[in-house]
């Protein structure tokens, strides 16, 4: 069963499905929302505190939690719950239409040669590695029913767009991968680091000079669900402007 994107409906338009087949990704999408009257939107409530405030969007957003890849399990997302999960991604607000990012799928005939390319990274990475690190390092990368990496391709020459300009937009991609994918009812697992800017690894995925491998998304079933860690306290990440 299809979805219905809960921005879209949340923003007063008629829900549409996630993932259909005559769905396009991309820039393409923002006609589906070229009808929203801005009008429309209720008034703000500014008699509860903020904390009451809910709706699929913040919920999404409060209750996004990190799994480590061995925490997941199968069942991983369909191709089609996979398209929608991607086009999510894709659709990150983008700062000149740049598209400083792509996403690369491990499919299944590729996951030995992944777990391979992954192993020689970490034994790089960390070469003082034990036995039970390096089993770690292999559950982590076998276990996860789907796998996706990240690459930036951000272009610090751009005569216009900044390079931070381009770096946030590859960050709100990485957001709205993870949050499609929990509203479909899976769990994420985000690695990052060292052991991803390996020689080893940069060969695996193939980059160019400017690309560089940010992180590896592993989806899947969670064996446990676990509460969210506490988010900051609004008072200590935000000031007023005084001028």
């Amino acid at each position: 069963m299809l979805g219905a994107d809960p921005l879209h409906t949340l923003l007063g338009g008629e829900p549409f499905p996630v993932g259909r087949p005559d769905f396009k990704s991309g820039w393409g999408c923002l006609t589906v929302l070229g009808g929203f009257d801005s009008r429309s939107l209720p008034p703000p409530i500014t008699d509860e505190p903020l904390v009451t405030l809910s709706n699929p969007v913040l919920d999404a957003i409060r209750a996004r939690k990190h799994m480590g890849a061995l925490m997941l399990d199968v069942p991983g997302p369909s191709p089609q719950q996979c398209d929608a999960i991607l086009e999510a991604g894709a659709a990150a607000p983008d700062h000149g239409r740049l598209v400083p990012f792509r996403f690369v799928l491990v499919p299944d005939r590729a996951r030995q040669a992944f777990v391979v390319a992954s192993l020689a990274a970490f034994k790089e990475a960390v070469p003082e590695a034990d036995e039970f690190g390096l089993k770690k390092a292999r559950g982590k990368a076998e276990q996860p029913p789907t796998i996706v990496a990240l690459i930036a391709c951000v272009d610090a020459r751009h005569p216009k767009i900044v390079a931070s300009d381009q770096w946030l937009t590859i960050g709100c991609a990485l957001q709205n991968l993870w949050l499609a994918a929990e509203s479909l009812g899976f769990a994420c697992g985000v690695s990052s680091g060292r052991l991803l800017e390996t020689p080893v690894m940069r060969r695996a995925f193939k980059l160019q000079d400017h690309e560089q491998l940010v992180s590896i998304v592993s989806i899947g079933t969670p064996k446990e669900r676990q509460s969210p860690r506490p988010k900051p306290a609004l008072a200590d990440v935000v000031g007023s402007f005084d001028g």
